[in-house]
């Protein structure tokens, strides 16, 4: 009898540490997509299949990382939920993939996730509408009273949605999430600090407290808050609102941040590997500077053990390239010859601006690109942008009968050696690769796309 009663208790304790989560679904019979957040990134943690004749899907848990998680179906985020401790066991349903349906049995913490998020959605919801209606007073009028009332409606919901932030915290400090929201804000300012001066301008030292205490609210150490979609729109906010955008201010406020972090947590590794993805794929001209900071000060051999040995040489030799032509440095030497033989000192040139066009004459997309980018350094001579076209190919002579048959008026220039030792500098791969200079030969563009050149000068000059 007494075995018989062990048994009982121990099956009874195996059924309810199941680590699992059953989705209700009805009305719904597609496959749903399982996957969790973390920084930046979404990643599957699994495909579940809906028993249509029960309506529900079984999502066994193989891997506990509590975080917030998503449910998907179709291409598109159904909802988030929680998952707080391991194991766990506890149901989700929803009606007809409608996100406002969703609810929560046996998660308290759940529960209180999904009545914050509706609520939350609501209000953008609201603020989206406004914002609509933001738009169609302007392209009726340029009056910046006429959307007063709107920028204040918006101001309004804002604050709503702060005010549900720290009332979820106040009444779930136990909660993940709770944690996740209070780290994820800006410590209380100090009365005496004003956001805007006594004359209405932003306030110098609201900003530089701001710069120093933003992240003070954060856990650097706690990886769980990681595991959500909050962490990199917050860091987002600090550098695009807070921090100038020069590549000075830039590089001293990202080594101070990766300073507050323990070297190789997971809040370090994550970051640091965030934005040298995101400076080495940015339009941003001075982005280049950014890129070879992180990769020079952070990321060579034996300063990033996570990296893979692929991923650390192709940092390294991207950052190798970048730096003899850094935006706002001096560009590299150029001295060649045109096709009359005539000598070219590229820094002895005086001009105002210099277009520089590399190109190859046996480039099939040179030769097609080459009319509409030198139309365009035609349209804006007059301005003093001199035009100077360097060959790439060995072939001289070729290039000669080239430049013979285009007749074009910029400065042709080759190495009659074909030794073109100015290539690996100038990293002039992926032809045409076209760089605009200033007056003192500093690099303002690099690797100009000739669709968006037009555009980049417009853009350059008007600035000027």
């Amino acid at each position: 009898m007494l075995f018989g009663l062990l048994l009982f208790v121990l099956g009874t304790a195996q059924a309810q540490q199941q680590n699992q989560v059953v989705f209700r679904l009805e009305g719904l019979r597609t496959p749903l997509i399982i996957g969790h957040y973390y920084g930046d990134l979404q990643y599957l943690n699994d495909t579940i299949y809906p028993d249509t004749a029960r309506m529900q899907a079984v999502f066994q848990i193989q891997d506990c990382r509590p975080g917030m998680y998503f449910a998907a179906t179709e291409g598109r985020i159904l909802f988030d939920f929680m998952l707080e401790t391991c194991p766990a066991n506890f149901t989700l349903g929803i009606y007809k993939a409608k996100p406002d349906s969703v609810w929560a049995l046996n998660s308290p913490e759940n529960e209180a996730f999904l009545k914050f998020q509706r609520f939350k959605q609501q209000k953008i919801g609201e603020a989206s509408r406004i914002e609509e209606m933001v738009s169609m007073i302007q392209r009726a009028t340029n009056d910046p009273e006429a959307i007063k009332p709107q920028i204040d409606q918006i101001a309004a919901l804002d604050k709503q949605l702060g005010d549900s932030a720290i009332a979820f915290i106040n009444r779930h400090p136990g909660h993940l999430f709770a944690k996740m929201l209070s780290s994820f804000r800006p410590p209380e300012i100090p009365s005496r600090i004003n956001p805007l001066d006594k004359n209405g301008r932003p306030n110098p030292v609201y900003q530089r407290w701001m710069q120093v205490r933003y992240f003070d609210n954060v856990d650097f150490k706690d990886k769980r808050l990681l595991y959500c979609n909050l962490w990199t729109p917050y860091f987002d906010a600090y550098m695009n609102q807070l921090v100038a955008p020069r590549p000075d201010s830039i590089i001293s406020a990202l080594d101070r941040v990766l300073a507050l972090m323990p070297k190789d947590s997971a809040f370090y590794v994550n970051t640091l590997i965030y934005v040298t993805k995101s400076f080495d794929n940015n339009p941003w001209p001075y982005s280049d500077q950014v890129f070879v900071h992180l990769v020079d000060k952070y990321q060579q051999a034996g300063k990033s053990p996570w990296l893979d040995m692929a991923t650390q040489m192709r940092l390294e030799e991207k950052a190798k390239i970048h730096r003899s032509t850094l935006t706002g440095q001096k560009a590299p030497e150029l001295k060649l010859s045109d096709e009359k033989g005539q000598p070219f000192d590229l820094h002895q040139s005086a001009a105002k601006y210099t277009l520089m066009v590399f190109y190859s004459p046996l480039c099939e997309h040179c030769k097609e690109a080459l009319p509409d980018i030198y139309q365009t350094w035609l349209d804006v001579r007059p301005i003093g942008i001199q035009g100077v076209a360097v060959n790439t190919d060995e072939r001289y002579e070729y290039w000669k009968t080239f430049v013979g048959q285009q007749n074009y008026e910029w400065t042709d220039l080759a190495d009659p050696s074909g030794k073109n030792e100015f290539e690996k500098p100038w990293a002039t791969f992926n032809l045409p690769v076209i760089y605009l200079l200033d007056a003192e030969k500093r690099v303002l563009r690099k690797r100009i796309k000739p669709e968006e050149l037009r555009d980049v000068l417009r853009s350059v000059i008007n600035q000027n």
